[in-house]
């Protein structure tokens, strides 16, 4: 159970949040893979475009031809567009 600070309320972590441990550090241009995520779902959430989803897969295709995309794995993102 987590206590908000001056507060009466509080909420309580699930099981899940509280066995993952610490998440990994990311750069200005990575994000975290979440279970259930897909290139294109990220595409529309991190560059507002879901059509560029193949510019982060070849950003990151050392890894995801080997092992797909997983949870917990960070991607590089191309710059968003200006």
């Amino acid at each position: 159970m987590v206590k908000v600070s001056g507060s009466s309320q509080s909420t309580s972590l699930s099981s899940a949040q509280n066995s993952e441990g610490p998440k990994p550090k990311l750069g200005a241009n990575q994000v975290l893979v979440n279970k259930g995520d897909s290139l294109w779902a990220i595409a529309k959430k991190e560059l507002g475009d879901p059509t560029r989803w193949p510019e982060i897969a070849d950003l990151n295709k050392h890894f995801l031809q080997r092992e797909g995309l997983q949870p917990g794995q960070k991607l590089t993102l191309p710059k968003k567009a200006q």
